[in-house]
């Protein structure tokens, strides 16, 4: 018994948590989803999936840090007229 609570332990850290569609809120998988997704045969993309997702965040927040770090909002390099 203690071995499938650590398999399963692993497999919540490596799945993750997942959104709740009626609460919109971020919960623990059960175990029979756990099974669900360990069983089915595209483990490797399902995992793969993640990271990308995982990945495509951290490239918009850097770029985001750039853009914001780099922009000058000063009245002479403005390019939207000005109203006085």
């Amino acid at each position: 018994m203690k071995l499938r609570v650590f398999e399963n332990m692993v497999l919540r850290r490596i799945f993750g948590p997942r959104r709740d569609e009626v609460t919109e809120e971020w919960r623990r998988l059960h175990n029979e989803e756990l099974n669900d997704l360990y069983s089915s045969p595209n483990i490797v993309r399902v995992i793969k999936s993640r990271r990308m997702r995982s990945l495509k965040l951290k490239l918009i927040i850097i770029i985001i840090i750039f853009l914001v770090e780099n922009v000058d909002i000063s009245r002479e390099n403005c390019c939207i007229p000005c109203i006085s």
